[in-house]
């Protein structure tokens, strides 16, 4: 470093320097005095030198350390040490000439011979400067540097002196040294808003010990941090290139945003789920992606595999990338990790970590169909068997993505607009994010609102689902078998585990939204203790995610044995292993469907089924070898669903492959007989409801032979005839209201009978004693 060659004007009173109704900002110097430096907002700088025995005034002093004081609370820490302090005005002495020269150095370039550099770029201070002392032709004089500071520019609040000590750096101890740079502070000018940024690292972790035992040696020390001067950054920088010093954006509102990574336990631990994650649903894409395993409910698994597997990649790859290639941009923000210094071609990884939250909310959405379609299911058993097609499937899976994609879109633009390219960095216009940033908190608040509704709604249909599978069957007209009571059960003790699950790895994630929102709305980022409890739910809620992604399909397998099948028949076939049936027995008792199917049962075998082109030919070729006649029927292990509307095999799994029905393959006794000669048709390329359309009538006529007289059922003979009691009490309690009855009636009978003979006696006596004709009456 060039000799200080700065004259001072001593002052023997602070008031003869500087008016009480002004302030100014305290620094400490690096020299062999005690010192501290002032620059006052009349546009003064003053050093106060301090004897080694005002101990008290130094203590008082050193909590103003870079923020600002007036003149009155100046004084009053003077008075502390009235005798041991002096007061000298810088560049004051008109006659004191600079030999001055620009280092160029690429972080912090400053001027030696004057010793000072501009802390802001936002007015090209260094830039102006250096072309002054061009004119000036390197020589400047106290005159020359107070018009160029004072008249010419207003530079004079952006200027500092090179052992001024004004980077603000806290205790390494706090870093844990897991990151290898130290994030430091360089207190701002007065036309600064706030504080910038100075990161100090290496790759290196001997270079840093080296550096932060530089530091202690050479930096003053408060009760809180370490301040240091940027004469002892770039001279131990000039002798050790194996550290690096990185300056924020230069711009006063432009700043590089760091993107929170977890610590290295939990980032490892988030990597391991997420490959298991990533790996899991690709094999179940790839099994459920087949033609024939395609189904409402496997294709809106199959989005959910993708969204699942997506979220978790974003969730990690930026963790990924900062450990992996910029472990020595990694550093404390707070109480959490952060991955500084992004530069500009990694911008595109800040503005994607949007998508993890379009791709959660998909995750979310699907979620929620799932539990809907399983409620429609029951409610809706015979609607839900043309409603509930593959193509519905694909359009609202579609529309949940479009959703999900539109919604976070605003964000990618919001983040590609605000970013821009400052000198190689990924730095953020802090004008524009004021702009934009309430878009950007109102979107992540839908995002959770939604979230919440679709929990809400998941709930309902678990509900729902469970009373269906347990408590509501009870009202039905038969009773279920403990086999049938145990299967229900199981069932909806699945859909309540999932629904669990679902929840459980929702509420943290909602959470960090809800505290993100009202730190930000209500200016809450200078409570410690909400935005360090927001920054580790933030870093646990993506963990949350993971584990539920990875349980996911472990509950839905555990719930569906046709899904676990169709995995482990795929899985098979993968790796080669699956093995053909070899040992084929055809039995020629006549037996019906039951008996035949004990049989097989009774032998440890089962009756075949003849879903592939592979089973036909086995079987075909079985026949073909034991010479058996065509027309000679074997009972399979297919049968008519009425429920459903089709033909299933003995697994639950529908009938798609049907080659094998045809006159001249195997004649099926069960289902193809009693359809007719229609049934042997090939069936394999007729949509679902082209079959309808083609066995209407004779289905309607299975129907119609099926079907049973409604009035001749004992629940509605009973209906009209009372239960025989055989009790004598119930029998004396009938005959007595028997005969209360009759005799009730007997005598409103007998009354109205003895009315009638009183009413008729007048008249049958009169008729009887009148004898004369009628010729004689009339005389």
């Amino acid at each position: 470093m060039a000799e200080q060659l700065q004259e001072h004007c001593p002052a023997t009173d602070i008031y003869e320097i500087a008016l009480s109704t002004v302030g100014g900002e305290i620094f400490s110097m690096l020299n062999a005095n005690h010192s501290i430096m002032v620059r006052f907002d009349d546009s003064n700088f003053y050093s106060i030198n301090i004897n080694k025995e005002c101990s008290d005034f130094q203590f008082e002093i050193e909590v103003y350390f870079g923020y600002y004081i007036d003149v009155l609370e100046l004084q009053e820490l003077l008075e502390l040490c009235e005798n041991g302090t002096v007061i000298e005005k810088l560049f004051c002495d008109p006659f004191s000439i600079y030999s001055v020269s620009y280092v160029n150095d690429p972080v912090f370039p400053y001027f030696s011979g004057v010793d000072i550099f501009f802390t802001d770029e936002l007015h090209h201070c260094t830039a102006w400067f250096r072309n002054f002392i061009t004119q000036k032709n390197y020589t400047v004089a106290n005159d020359d540097l107070n018009f160029f500071l004072y008249n010419m520019t207003s530079c004079w609040g952006m200027m500092s002196l090179l052992n001024q000590q004004n980077v603000f750096i806290l205790s390494p101890n706090e870093y844990d040294m897991q990151g290898m740079l130290v994030l430091g502070a360089m207190a701002a000018g007065f036309s600064q808003p706030d504080y910038k940024e100075v990161f100090i690292g290496t790759q290196d972790g001997s270079c840093m010990k080296r550096f932060v035992e530089y530091f202690y040696l050479n930096s003053y020390y408060t009760s809180e941090e370490y301040l240091l001067s940027l004469d002892v950054i770039i001279e131990f920088k000039n002798e050790n290139s194996c550290i690096e010093v990185y300056y924020n954006c230069r711009k006063d509102w432009d700043y590089i945003l760091p993107v929170d990574i977890p610590n290295k336990s939990l980032a490892y631990l988030q990597m391991v789920i997420a490959g298991e994650v990533t790996l899991v649903n690709f094999f179940v894409l790839y099994i459920f992606l087949q033609k024939a395993n395609r189904s409402p409910t496997t294709i809106l698994l199959s989005m959910l595999a993708v969204s699942d597997t997506l979220t978790a990649l974003f969730i990690c790859i930026p963790t990924i990338i900062a450990y992996q290639f910029y472990h020595h941009h990694i550093s404390f923000n707070g109480t959490v990790l952060s991955w500084n210094l992004i530069d500009y071609n990694s911008c595109i990884i800040s503005g994607a970590t949007d998508f993890k939250y379009a791709f959660h909310l998909l995750s979310v959405l699907i979620t929620t169909l799932l539990s809907i379609q399983k409620a429609i299911a029951l409610r809706f058993p015979l609607w839900s068997i043309r409603g509930l097609t593959n193509n519905r499937s694909v359009k609202v899976s579609a529309i949940a993505l479009t959703l999900s994609i539109i919604l976070f879109l605003p964000n990618v633009v919001i983040w590609k607009i605000l970013s821009k390219d400052v000198d190689g960095r990924c730095c953020i216009d802090g004008d524009l994010i004021l702009k934009y940033y309430d878009v950007y908190r109102n979107i992540n608040l839908t995002s959770d609102i939604l979230t919440v509704i679709a929990i809400f709604i998941s709930l309902v249909c678990t509900i729902y689902i469970t009373s269906k599978l347990t408590c509501l069957r009870r009202n039905l007209p038969w009773s279920d078998n403990m086999t049938v009571r145990k299967k229900h059960l199981m069932s909806a003790i699945t859909v309540v585990v999932i629904c669990g699950i679902f929840i459980a790895s929702e509420v943290l994630h909602i959470m960090t939204g809800v505290m993100f929102w009202i730190v930000n709305y209500y200016d809450l980022e200078s409570d410690y203790k909400l935005v360090t409890l927001l920054e580790s739910t933030k870093q646990y809620s993506d963990l949350s995610l993971l584990i539920g992604f990875s349980l996911n399909f472990v509950v839905y397998l555990a719930m569906s044995t046709q899904l676990r099948e169709k995995l482990l028949n795929g899985a098979k076939e993968i790796t080669g292993s699956k093995q053909r049936e070899t040992n084929m027995v055809l039995n020629y008792v006549d037996r019906n469907n039951d008996e035949s199917r004990q049989w097989c049962q009774n032998n440890h075998m089962d009756m075949i089924m003849i879903k592939t082109e592979s089973d036909y030919d086995e079987v075909k070729n079985k026949l073909t070898s034991e010479s058996v006649d065509t027309s000679f029927q074997f009972w399979i292990a297919l049968y008519w669903n009425r429920d459903q509307h089709q033909f299933l095999w003995r697994d639950n799994t529908v009938l798609n492959f049907s080659h094998w029905c045809n006159e001249e393959a195997i004649s099926c006794q069960c289902p193809c007989s009693s359809l007719g000669k229609g049934a042997r048709q090939d069936f394999s390329n007729y949509t679902i409801d082209e079959l309808f359309e083609m066995l209407a009538p004779q289905l309607a006529k299975m129907e119609k032979e099926l079907s049973v007289d409604k009035s001749n059922l004992s629940a509605t003979v009973n209906k009209r005839i009372s239960a025989k009691d055989e009790r004598k009490s119930s029998q004396s309690i009938g005959i007595l209201g028997i005969v209360f009855i009759v005799s009730v009636i007997l005598g409103v009978v007998i009354i109205d009978l003895i009315s009638l003979i009183h009413f008729l006696k007048p008249k049958l006596i009169r008729g009887n004693t009148d004898t004369s004709g009628p010729e004689e009456r009339q005389d």
